[in-house]
């Protein structure tokens, strides 16, 4: 085939043209294809004989096909594909644009969204970006009883690091922060991580100027020194050429720093220093101690499998050494970025929760299939003619069904290739807008070439669900013989399959849309004009007093002075900041602005759970009320008297706001009444109400008025412990205050996860509305492919049924029953799909939304989808009223 002529026979053109015009290019296509064969087989000369008897075949073909006479005259079979082949499908789908757009628009949803899961997975698991970055292993204990991560592993990161063998270093990691002052004197907060120092020597990457840290500088008593990165110098010491062997104030304490890293590495997440982990495993109880991430480098020819099933025999040991805290910790290895990322299990490819999400998708990508696969059928039996007529050319089924599937292979791969570039920019415009800086360094969630490999398998299987198949249904022997014996009195039916998914597609845009519609109205047009106190001045704040590791003859003494010290902390920063000219007030709370109150389901004292379901549940400091000045109505408010039973305890007094008691206990009063969580393992312990305030929501973010229920905290009993600044004025300007006051309050207490009220408002504000429109568009786009699927089942029911309409018409029929004849069964389809939907949507709208007005939301939908199926079927319903009985004479 390499020396045939570029240039196409002109007995062939002749041959193409005089056949029906919806065939001519695609039997071109078999004639230049044959064509080619034979000259490679046969030779030019018998080649070009061949192509001159090419005219007189097609003549004959539309004789025999308009006499009806069950001939086929073989001409050559081409089976197989070519470039030809894909020029023609390109052709095909460019002559029918709306049902190319319709169809690719499916498969560039459905695609992408299959390849969600896996191409998640992947990414948070990716190796870390240095030498031999996937011989490094995280190591953990995995919690079965609470299935989560156990961070205290100081004990077990000894044992490991002494005992295993099967990685050349191990080492640990605690991510943490610090005020570091610079040259100018000011003090700043610093994510950082105190390492120990086979760290460096596990990631092999060496350092810009001077050293990593040593063993020697973790043993207690050793000089303070501190490693940093590259944008750290730049940005605080302005590139120092000397800052190696220069000494700065990290907290209250000195530190020589002894090395710089190069520009790109903030290990483990986004960590600008590293100072010496010092945690000395003798000084804890057993499962005790600050919360680690330990990770090791694989030794020389050992693989990942030998290293877990060292790790889990030392770590059954360990179970049987220290029953009591070890019992349901299974030790195991892990990618370090999925432990990185937290409450990951091992398995979570073959996790339940993963693999249902993955089936989701692949539902949603079937779907998609059988959408584009009734469009297809459509487009196949309205092709019948043509269809007919390269057979009687000669043109295997084979060859027929190779074009159909190169038609919607490259539709599939087009389609891809919008949805991949369509799904990155969104992925970026996520990460830019709501996950910048949270993700580790290494984390990349640019397409990979794996992923784009797998989209275009998943092409090439659409491909032959979505157009092989139908095809196979519209070139069947019995329809071609009855299409050449009877003419175009041949049908194909849409089946079951066809009606379960158009009612599907109705049930699962109208349940989308209703809830996308609820969401926007929720998110996007009812919010409030504006909040009962204005934001500008609200600033919210974390205040942590960083703690040193004790020798074990001190521990007991040195807990008990830590939380002294804490107290005395957060305290005084608050008094500080109440007696601030700048500040209005002041209070301390466990959540504030931002921060989304845990939702418990509670049950009375009668032992019956509330039925209006969870109520939100706060920790505030005991003096919470007075400083913001709530009104306490009925009872009183907290005392210290009720959180004197220590540090840790359940305090058995509440407070609750005038909604929970009005929700609950309606007029009756509900001091002295108890209330217990449903949840809470047996025996729950009761809370008794003590205090009813007014009805005040802290979190200025969610403005709506809630049931809450509050129970006290004393200081020290968090650390962090979070504020709520009312300022004087613009919360910006108030913060560089802040961080003065706090570190006169003290030196080595670190301001973090400092945010303004308007900032957290409108992120969240942010998030809710891309939420909403995300709905919104993909209801859109459901009830645009269900639209589509109505569409192609009236067009198709029209072209059938032409000879039925055209006599009824002959015969007087009136308007409406031609109507009715035409759309019963797509009415019948959106009728019961409206019905269907209608359920899914009251169950989304009350359990998420709880909107009031419900309801008539849900009719106004329905009514929607109803008008807008309608508006879908309108065309082809206009083309059956126009048919005429002489149309119907011609199908006779």
């Amino acid at each position: 085939m390499s020396d045939a002529p570029r240039r196409t026979p002109l007995a062939l053109r002749i041959a193409a043209s005089l056949l029906p015009s919806d065939a001519r290019e695609d039997v071109l296509g078999d004639l230049v294809e044959s064509w080619r064969e034979r000259q490679a087989s046969h030779g030019r000369t018998s080649a070009w004989l061949w192509t001159i008897r090419q005219p007189l075949v097609s003549i004959g073909a539309r004789l025999a096909f308009r006499s009806r006479m069950p001939r086929t005259l073989r001409a050559g079979a081409g089976i197989g594909f070519s470039w030809i082949d894909v020029r023609l499908g390109v052709r095909m789908l460019w002559k029918q644009p709306i049902l190319t757009i319709v169809a690719g628009l499916t498969l560039a949803l459905g695609i992408p969204a299959a390849l969600i899961p896996t191409h998640t997975l992947n990414v948070l698991d990716s190796d870390l970006p240095v030498e031999e970055g996937d011989r490094i292993l995280g190591l953990r204990n995995w919690d079965i009883q609470r299935d989560t991560q156990a961070p205290q592993i100081l004990h077990d990161f000894t044992v490991w690091r002494e005992t295993l063998t099967s990685f050349q270093e191990i080492g640990a990691v605690r991510p943490t922060s610090w005020n570091v002052h610079s040259a100018d004197g000011r003090a700043a907060e610093v994510v950082g991580a105190e390492v120990t120092a086979s760290v460096f020597s596990i990631l092999r990457v060496p350092p810009l100027e001077g050293r990593v840290l040593l063993p020697s500088d973790e043993v207690e008593g050793a000089p303070d020194v501190v490693v940093i990165s590259a944008d750290l110098w730049a940005s605080r010491f302005a590139g120092d050429p000397e800052i190696v062997g220069r000494t700065i104030d990290i907290g209250r304490r000195p530190h020589t720093v002894v090395g710089v890293m190069p520009e790109g590495f903030y290990f483990p997440s986004r960590e600008y220093l590293w100072l010496p982990l010092r945690a000395n495993a003798t000084n804890y109880p057993v499962g005790g101690g600050p919360e680690l991430l330990a990770l090791g480098r694989l030794a020389e020819g050992v693989s990942k499998s030998e290293a877990s099933v060292e790790l889990e025999t030392v770590g059954a040991r360990l179970r049987a050494t220290w029953p009591e805290t070890h019992d349901a910790l299974r030790a195991e290895t892990i990618s370090f970025s999925l432990m990185l990322v937290g409450e990951i299990p091992k398995d979570l490819g073959a996790s339940r929760e993963f693999m249902m999400v993955q089936l989701l998708c692949l539902v949603l990508l079937a779907v998609a299939c059988g959408n584009v696969g009734t469009l297809i059928l459509a487009r196949t039996a309205m092709r019948l003619n043509e269809i007919s007529v390269r057979t009687a050319l000669g043109a295997s089924r084979v060859r027929i069904l190779s074009q159909l599937f190169v038609e919607s292979l490259v539709l599939a791969v087009g389609a891809t290739a919008v949805g991949l570039i369509l799904a990155q920019t969104l992925a970026k415009g996520v990460v830019d807008t709501m996950l910048e800086g949270e993700l580790p360094y290494w984390i990349d969630l640019h397409l990979t070439g794996g992923s784009i490999a797998l989209a275009l398998g998943l092409a090439a299987a659409c491909a032959l669900l979505a157009g092989v198949l139908p095809a196979i249904k519209a070139t069947s022997p019995r329809i071609q013989q009855n299409l050449q014996r009877h003419g175009r009195g041949a049908t194909v039916r849409f089946g079951a399959f066809t009606t379960v998914l158009i009612v599907a597609e109705v049930a699962l845009s109208m349940g989308f849309l209703t809830f996308g519609t609820g969401a926007v109205a929720t998110y996007l047009i009812d919010q409030p004009e504006g909040y009962d106190v204005p934001l500008d001045p609200f600033l919210t704040t974390g205040f942590r007093t960083p703690g040193s590791d004790p020798t074990e003859s001190k521990r007991d003494d040195y807990e008990r002075e830590f939380r002294i010290r804490v107290a005395q902390n957060q305290e005084a920063l608050r008094d500080r900041l109440a007696a601030d000219p700048a500040v209005r007030r002041v209070a301390m709370a466990a959540q504030t602005t931002g921060m989304e109150y845990p939702a418990r389901a509670i049950t009375l004292e009668s032992g019956q759970p509330w039925p209006g379901g969870p109520v939100n549940a706060g920790r505030v400091h005991i003096d919470y009320f007075r400083d913001l000045g709530i009104e306490v109505l009925y009872g009183r408010g907290f005392t210290a008297d009720d959180v004197a039973t220590g540090p840790g305890a359940p305090y058995p007094s509440v407070v609750v706001n005038e909604d929970f008691a009005e929700s609950l206990f309606g007029s009756g009063n509900a001091v002295g009444r108890r209330v217990r969580y449903t949840s809470a393992p047996e025996p729950a312990p009761w809370y008794e109400i003590v205090g009813v305030v007014e009805a005040f929501e802290p979190d200025l973010v969610d403005a709506e008025r809630r049931p809450v229920l509050y129970h006290p905290l004393a200081s020290a009993d968090l650390n962090p412990m979070r504020y709520v600044i009312e300022a004087d004025g613009p919360a910006e300007d108030f913060l560089p205050r802040l961080r003065s006051i706090a570190a006169d309050v003290d030196p080595d207490a670190v301001i973090e996860n400092a945010y303004s009220a308007d900032y957290l408002v409108g992120r969240r504000e942010l998030e809710n509305r891309l939420l909403a429109l995300f709905v919104f568009i993909l209801s859109a786009v459901g009830m645009m492919l269900a639209a589509s699927g109505l569409y192609a089942l009236v067009s198709f029911t029209v072209s059938q049924r032409t000879r039925e309409i055209g006599i009824r018409t002959a015969l007087g029929a009136a308007a409406s029953d031609i109507v009715l004849t035409i759309a019963r069964r797509a009415l019948v389809q959106v009728l019961i799909g409206v019905a269907l939907g209608s359920i899914l949507a009251s169950w989304a709208l009350e359990d998420e939304l709880s909107m009031p007005n419900a309801p008539r939301l849900i009719a106004g939908v329905a009514v929607a989808v109803v008008v807008f199926a309608a508006l879908s079927c309108l065309s082809p319903i206009r083309r059956g009223l126009r048919i005429q009985p002489t149309e119907a004479l011609k199908e006779a």
